[in-house]
């Protein structure tokens, strides 16, 4: 396969957002061929044999105030949205002066969502409304139970309240959960501590990359709704503290509006030789 094939150029940006990275692609063009694309997602996001990321992000102008994206997760899998990514976007659609202004609509396969700016670094994302939250229920592995509550903030996420989130063993544990019976497309998995009335620690392991990754937009979201909502812990304003930064969560108890505040960086911008897309390399699926 060649990348004219597949409609692309080669060229990309990584951007990273509280430690949650992508390659962003400029298919303002509109030449990207994504029934090609996607089966070069995972060599592309894999950290050993190519550039190495969370996911692959798409992006095209439909106007001078809206974008719309195609999101890959580091398996290839379509996911209908990411918070990080979203703001990683928003960076590089700034960077690239693909809008006019600060500010524009994002077109997710979760519904639109609006992205503000007043600095080139931090962004905020106003989310679509939650939906299917489930309190408080309890679901049983070969090992245990666990009791959880969970919530679709864009994409679905199972939240767990922990005591010490520090020496929990989220690797082996959450698997069990992401691809319980319950979950028939499978769920994120969140677990919490609350640190103060307006701030939480999150860990998060995803789906589709299918580890932990250093943070998770819409699962600090899910973990801070669950935190207030369902464990009356905090209050509507959570500052969430990951492994890979701070995010500040907003939202009414209604959750008819909900956002999220944090930091993208670009961190360098490449391109990739043939050599990536015609090596023979396979990534092995890991086992659960």
């Amino acid at each position: 396969m060649s990348l004219e094939y597949a409609g692309w150029d080669g060229t990309f940006a990584k951007v990273t957002g509280t430690g949650n990275d992508f390659v962003v692609i400029d298919d303002t063009a509109r030449r990207i061929d994504y029934a090609t694309i996607h089966s070069l997602i995972p060599v592309l996001c894999h950290r050993n044999f190519g550039v190495g990321s969370d996911g692959a992000i798409f992006v095209q102008q439909l106007s001078p105030t809206d974008i719309r994206w195609h999101f890959y997760n580091a398996d290839g899998s379509r996911a209908e949205m990411c918070g990080n990514g979203a703001r990683c976007a928003a960076r590089f659609v700034f960077e690239r002066q693909l809008v006019q202004g600060r500010s524009f609509n994002l077109h997710t396969e979760a519904g639109i969502i609006r992205i503000q700016s007043d600095t080139d670094d931090e962004i905020q994302v106003e989310l679509t409304r939650p939906k299917q939250h489930r309190s408080c229920y309890t679901i049983k592995t070969i090992k245990t139970e666990y009791l959880l509550s969970s919530i679709n903030t864009g994409v679905p996420h199972a939240v767990l309240r922990v005591s010490d989130i520090e020496s929990f063993d989220l690797l082996n544990t959450a698997p069990e959960i992401r691809f319980h019976e319950q979950y028939p497309n499978g769920t994120n998995v969140n677990i919490y501590e609350r640190i103060d009335t307006d701030t939480i620690r999150v860990r998060t392991y995803e789906r589709g990359v299918e580890g932990e990754t250093l943070s998770c937009g819409t699962g600090g979201v899910a973990a801070a709704i669950i935190a207030c909502l369902d464990d009356s812990e905090v209050s509507t304003e959570v500052r969430v503290i990951t492994n890979g930064g701070e995010l500040l969560i907003s939202f009414d108890k209604e959750l008819n509006c909900v956002s999220m505040k944090g930091e993208a960086h670009i961190l360098f911008w490449g391109s990739i030789t043939p050599e990536l897309i015609n090596s023979q390399f396979t990534p092995m699926e890991k086992e659960v």
